[in-house]
């Protein structure tokens, strides 16, 4: 079960570096690319993320150390894996904006999100497809595609175009057809 914590990782590792740099960069308007500048609010982030790395490094050398903890706790591991490369990514970015912080964020959520479902799934004895994962994991990926254009015209019509249909199918997706 190593392999899957490792290709997992791997996987995070590659699409957030890939989005960043083509597609985000791209999409960069002068309202998100304010650096963080503030000493009294950067100097916070640093102290948060850096108590929050030593947190997730412990939990990840503790389990390496005794591996026979590994099968039971992947899915654990693998989160702790995926928060501590976002935590190192802004920690060791020079330069950070709040574009660039909240793109990894949202790519960070769209890897999270399942791996946090399934130990849901796991302690509740469920399946995925009992909770619904769909909902939870399109939001997220349109997110990630729809950020970029944020206050532009095509951001609100985009969300009212996805609301109104999800309004439509959630609300009368339970009634029969009558024909």
């Amino acid at each position: 079960m190593m392999i899957f914590i490792l290709l997992f990782f791997f996987i995070y590792s590659n699409v957030d570096s890939i989005l960043n740099i083509y597609y985000f960069s791209k999409f960069c308007n002068l309202q998100n690319t304010e650096l963080v500048e503030n000493v009294y609010f950067s100097s916070t982030i640093t102290y948060v993320f850096t108590f929050t790395l030593n947190i997730y490094l412990f939990f990840i050398i503790k389990h390496i150390i005794y591996y026979s903890s590994f099968e039971k706790n992947k899915y654990s591991i693998a989160l702790a894996l995926v928060y501590t490369k976002f935590t190192m990514n802004v920690l060791l970015n020079d330069r950070l904006t709040l574009q660039y912080y909240e793109c990894t964020r949202n790519i960070m959520w769209l890897f999270t999100t399942p791996l946090m479902l399934k130990m849901y799934c796991i302690v509740n004895r469920l399946k995925l497809k009992d909770i619904k994962i769909h909902y939870h994991l399109i939001p997220t990926f349109l997110n990630i595609f729809i950020y970029p254009y944020k206050n532009t015209i095509f951001y609100y019509y985009f969300y009212y175009f996805l609301t109104s249909h999800y309004f439509y199918f959630y609300t009368f997706s339970h009634l029969k057809r009558p024909f």
